[in-house]
């Protein structure tokens, strides 16, 4: 379960850096539209506010954090795994586009591996 919980900890680390990596792309005027309550606070201040608040709404990024708490337990089963009854209808219905739906599904095909494992 080692492996799977450092799967979990991966995945979440990258979609936290693709969204740091995307609000910095973006011009301050266009952050101040996301946090207008922090206009005269620092970039990195308020790309972290808008980070938490937008993660927090992320369904996958919810689910990795609520499965990594599951693997946490000692009375884990992996028929407990919230990622596994994804599919891609509720990805549509999210407003998941096919490249991003492709690397949750990867990810979904890794962690069936380890469990089977």
């Amino acid at each position: 379960m080692d492996k799977l919980k450092k799967l979990y900890e991966k995945n979440l680390s990258e979609l936290l850096t693709e969204s740091i990596e995307k609000l910095e792309s973006l011009p301050e005027w266009k952050l101040d539209l996301y946090s207008s309550s922090l206009s005269s606070k620092s970039k990195t201040e308020k790309i972290n506010h808008i980070q938490e608040k937008f993660l927090l709404n992320d369904i996958i990024y919810y689910t990795l954090i609520n499965d990594l708490n599951q693997l946490k337990k000692p009375n884990f089963k992996p028929t407990n795994l919230e990622i596994l009854s994804i599919d891609d209808r509720f990805l549509e219905a999210n407003g998941y586009l096919n490249e991003k739906k492709e690397k949750i599904y990867s990810f979904i095909s890794e962690v069936q591996k380890l469990i089977q494992e």
